[in-house]
């Protein structure tokens, strides 16, 4: 059986953890895995999924600087051998608009060197 993965990037909200796991909708046809950006308040990194979104507009409401950096290529090379493992024989990659971030083309580097086939898709949109 063939087997399609799901990279995207934590924008997406979809969870940090990769699957499959037990009583995942996808599974067994498919596996996710998220590629984690980080926030950097006035230069402090921070994951973006332990920050909730309130707590940034209370940051940026006090005047502090607040910036995302997009995530390494090492950081997908790890997601596409991830989903690999799981058994995955291809991989989409969706993501954060290129426009607005290097996220793309972090995932594109990656994918050059992936263990699986993989198209990367720029959503050309802000978040899921």
């Amino acid at each position: 059986m063939r087997r399609t993965a799901v990279v995207t990037d934590s924008t997406a909200r979809m969870g940090g953890a990769p699957v499959p796991h037990p009583g995942d909708p996808w599974a067994p046809e498919a596996a996710v895995a998220t590629v984690e950006l980080d926030v950097l308040v006035d230069g402090e990194p921070r994951r973006e999924t332990d920050q909730p979104v309130a707590d940034l507009l209370t940051e940026l409401g006090r005047g502090r600087r607040t910036t995302t950096s997009r995530p390494s290529p090492d950081g997908f090379t790890a997601a596409y051998a991830q989903v690999a493992d799981a058994g995955a024989s291809a991989a989409v990659s969706v993501h954060l608009s290129g426009a607005l971030s290097g996220t793309v083309d972090a995932a594109q580097a990656a994918a050059a060197g992936a263990p699986v086939r993989v198209g990367v898709v720029d959503t050309r949109t802000v978040g899921g």
